[in-house]
């Protein structure tokens, strides 16, 4: 999987709910950061942020798209004044975020990006693959979703110092 999207590190999970999970902890941020999230997504998302301590921040979603738009994730960011820390990009239905765009905002404004890659695998964007943009990517490898084995997840990186968090995160605090 970190071959196809070619990224230095793939580390599985038991779903993709625990990749999410992994990847947003892995971030370590301040408890009651705000985490920006599209207006569609599925629940999970909501889950993991509470889960992690932080705040959802749901921004509008583009009608035919499904995904964030760039510039009302750009808004959100100036009026919450420093307390947004991370991005959640939803590849909706297939439908691939405009992630050249999304990381210029966050690059500008020093906030960390997850791509929830379920549904985005194979797309691409100027030759790249989707999943491979982000700080880190996430996806779920359940049934209902374009690459599946049944159960399971992944988180996706070339960070190793993030990759490094995940693994140790996922073993207990073994390295």
């Amino acid at each position: 999987a970190a071959k196809f999207l070619e990224v230095k590190h793939a580390i599985l999970t038991t779903s993709g709910s625990s990749a999410g999970l992994l990847a947003l902890a892995a971030l370590e941020l301040r408890r009651g950061a705000l985490v920006i999230i599209p207006a569609v997504t599925f629940p999970t998302i909501f889950n993991i942020i509470l889960q992690c301590g932080l705040t959802p921040l749901v921004v509008d979603s583009k009608v035919g798209t499904y995904n964030l738009d760039v510039d009302e994730v750009e808004q959100a960011i100036i009026k919450n004044k420093g307390k947004v820390k991370a991005i959640i990009a939803v590849h909706a239905v297939g439908n691939p975020c405009d992630m050249p765009r999304l990381m210029k905002v966050a690059k500008k404004y020093n906030v960390k990006v997850i791509e929830d890659n379920c549904d985005g695998w194979g797309s691409t964007i100027e030759g790249r693959k989707v999943g491979s943009f982000g700080d880190l990517s996430i996806t779920s490898f359940h049934a209902a979703h374009i690459v599946s084995m049944g159960v399971g997840g992944g988180v996706f990186t070339s960070n190793e110092r993030l990759a490094r968090t995940i693994r140790m995160y996922r073993d207990w605090g073994r390295q």
